[in-house]
């Protein structure tokens, strides 16, 4: 039987996107299970502050400056809270009816669990080739899949930013999420579960708990993609700083980024520009600095404070 006494601290980043916010705390508001606090740690414009006014009980820190910092933005949010459990959930994810309730349902199904994924669909967007969810490999490549239903509680290696919940616990042991992730913060989810992993916690997939995720587009700094020097920049050099940071200098993944570099260096022969050559180069910058960051932490900071 579902416990009704476990209060669920809600944390809602959001940043210029009124409309999108206001139904997703729409959505959050028709829960069936009720015993939850809304934090939200917002970024934006006045638009925003008249969207938080339609909605009382929540509670609202202004984070100013606060793009491309959500790793800073989540620990607020956590410095907030008062809940026995903390979930994060995007602005842009719409959390359907029952999700709340199977976060709450996860953590009571074994004491060891620390943090809980959920069903994520992602609006035109497919699932990748290989059909594993949430895994980490060697070679630092990574899987999500979290739109799978698996009919059960499997365990994962990470679950996705945009919709994930940890036990206070957690955060006792491991603090909060590092802020050296930068620019479009890609990665940060990654390291504070392989953080909450090598601590001893569980973290499971529930593909009972879903939310539909819209992915607009935000007013920053984008997701990686190759033809965005930027996004490649943050991309390889957040990715190359959490695997060292986490699990040392592996050839695998040496080996990987080499087949990498290989792989854009023939996109840049067929297709030459100078935006596709500054992409070439900004990903290995990205994967240099990473790497130089990444060297002088691994495996010793598992605390980071919030």
């Amino acid at each position: 039987m579902l416990s009704k006494n476990k209060l669920v601290s809600i944390v809602i980043i959001t940043r210029n996107r009124a409309e999108i916010l206001k139904d997703c705390l729409t959505c959050v508001f028709v829960q069936d299970y009720s015993l939850f606090e809304v934090i939200v740690v917002d970024s934006s414009n006045e638009e925003n502050k008249k969207i938080i006014l339609e909605f009382p009980k929540i509670k609202y820190i202004y984070f100013a400056n606060g793009a491309n910092k959500m790793p800073i933005s989540r620990n607020i949010g956590i410095k907030n809270a008062k809940g026995q459990i903390i979930a994060f959930l995007d602005d842009d994810a719409m959390c359907q009816q029952g999700w709340l309730r199977e976060i709450v349902f996860a953590f009571e199904n074994d004491h060891r669990i620390g943090g809980v994924g959920e069903k994520v669909i992602n609006k035109g967007i497919s699932m990748g080739k290989n059909p594993a969810v949430g895994k980490i490999f060697n070679d630092g490549s990574i899987t999500l899949n979290f739109e799978y239903d698996v009919g059960k509680l499997i365990e994962v290696d990470w679950i996705a930013g945009c919709n994930m919940a940890f036990s206070k616990e957690v955060f006792k042991k491991i603090g909060g999420f590092d802020r050296e992730f930068k620019g479009n913060n890609s990665c940060e989810d990654n390291d504070f579960c392989a953080r909450a992993k090598k601590a001893g916690f569980i973290l499971v997939y529930n593909s009972k708990a879903v939310v539909d995720h819209l992915v607009f587009k935000r007013d920053a700094i984008k997701r990686p993609g190759y033809f965005d020097k930027q996004a490649r920049y943050y991309g390889c050099r957040n990715l190359s700083y959490f695997y060292i940071k986490n699990f040392g200098l592996k050839i695998a993944f040496i080996k990987a980024r080499f087949l990498d570099f290989r792989a854009s260096i023939i996109i840049f022969l067929r297709s030459p520009s100078i935006n596709s050559f500054n992409c070439l180069l900004f990903a290995i910058f990205g994967y240099l600095v990473g790497i130089t960051k990444g060297i002088p932490t691994m495996f010793k900071t598992l605390y980071i404070k919030i």
